[in-house]
């Protein structure tokens, strides 16, 4: 009787001791999915902005820029990054760059190269808020006019626009700069 008492015992134990190994492991596994989603947000937000990326991986646009030498932490070269293409002037040189590698690799701007663009004229707009600069789209299928628009050397004729190569820049007044639609045509 003892024998069979003491063999329910440890049989009511081991029940007990694997719901509770069970829910230990669900625990487990519960933390483990919090831990991973943790370590993403981590490295989200403890990564560099893509337009920092692309400075830091592209030597020669950097060194156009003179933004080759970055600082290591992240947030002083983002700042230095910032305060030199917030400037007019630096945008227009960085449009510039663009302009001369889209030709000479008769290709469009990289989507990077169009952020990198993209992000400098909000950071200038920052500062003038009441008449903000913009970027020129242009889509397929409209004709060339030599005015607003800068054709590709890689295309010496045509009435209508293939491809938009490089958006252009226009002033707060709607003024197409020097900076025009780098543009192909057919």
């Amino acid at each position: 009787a003892q024998c069979s008492a003491a063999t329910q015992q440890l049989l009511q134990d081991k029940k007990t001791t694997q719901t509770a190994l069970s829910q230990t492991e669900k625990q487990l596994q519960q933390a483990h999915k919090e831990l991973n989603a943790a370590r993403a947000a981590l490295a989200r937000h403890g990564a560099a902005p893509a337009e920092l990326q692309l400075l830091q991986h592209d030597a020669e646009l950097a060194r156009r820029l003179e933004l080759a030498d970055l600082p290591e932490d992240t947030t002083q070269a983002l700042i230095r990054v910032v305060a030199v293409l917030a400037q007019r002037e630096n945008m227009e040189r960085l449009w510039t760059v663009l302009k001369e590698r889209c030709e000479a690799e008769n290709r469009t701007a990289h989507p990077e190269e169009r952020a990198l663009l993209a992000a400098a004229l909000s950071w200038y707009n920052h500062n003038w808020r009441n008449k903000p600069y913009k970027l020129l789209e242009v889509p397929s299928g409209t004709s060339y006019d030599f005015e607003r628009h800068l054709r590709s050397q890689h295309t010496t004729g045509g009435e209508k626009i293939r491809e938009l190569r490089l958006p252009g820049i226009a002033d707060g007044s709607g003024r197409v700069m020097n900076c025009k639609p780098l543009v192909s045509t057919q």
